[in-house]
């Protein structure tokens, strides 16, 4: 066991050392640095804990922000092609209707003109209503699933121009509205 001069020619020999003017403030500033080392240690520590659960964190917000968006476009995705089909099959009924009733005059002013003597020219005429009957079936074939379908791949392949038409054609129909309102 060492004796009490030896530990206090220990503290004399620290205190030198460190610039203290006495072995106890040797001793004392000692534990100071022990302390401050240990604080370091405990603050770095404390700062890699914190920096991983910043990170965690974050990229738990990423992934959610991410799922958002990703859920907001399949949405309009999903509504364009609604619409798209909606308008094509409204479209694909109004366009067949005309070529039928322009087929159905044609056939009309056929009829006439072979009652009035004109055979030839009612043959021509006619092949022109035979014309219109073959491209109004046509248009009655088209599926709009498959214009949807096409839709939905423009819209997906080009979402930012998509994006940018939508924008356009909603201030033309606001316009519209703005103006028949105004009339």
């Amino acid at each position: 066991m060492p004796s009490t001069e030896s530990n206090n020619e220990q503290k004399a020999v620290l205190a030198s050392l460190n610039g203290a003017a006495s072995p106890e403030k040797a001793e004392k500033s000692v534990k100071a640095k022990n302390a401050i080392g240990k604080a370091k240690t405990k603050a770095k520590s404390a700062a890699k804990m914190a920096k991983k659960n910043a990170e965690r964190t974050t990229k738990r917000v990423a992934s959610k922000v991410s799922g958002g968006a990703e859920d907001i476009a399949e949405s309009a995705v999903s509504a364009t092609s609604d619409q798209a089909q909606q308008i094509a099959s409204t479209g694909i009924d109004r366009t067949e209707h005309f070529f039928s009733s322009i087929s159905r005059a044609t056939e009309a002013a056929a009829h006439s003109l072979d009652n009035d003597g004109m055979p030839r020219a009612a043959a021509y005429v006619n092949a022109a209503a035979n014309g219109m009957k073959n491209a109004a079936s046509e248009v009655d074939g088209i599926d709009p699933g498959r214009i949807g379908q096409r839709a939905e791949s423009i819209v997906r392949q080009n979402p930012i121009l998509t994006m940018g038409v939508l924008a356009l054609a909603g201030f033309a129909i606001a316009g519209i509205v703005k103006n028949k309102s105004n009339a």
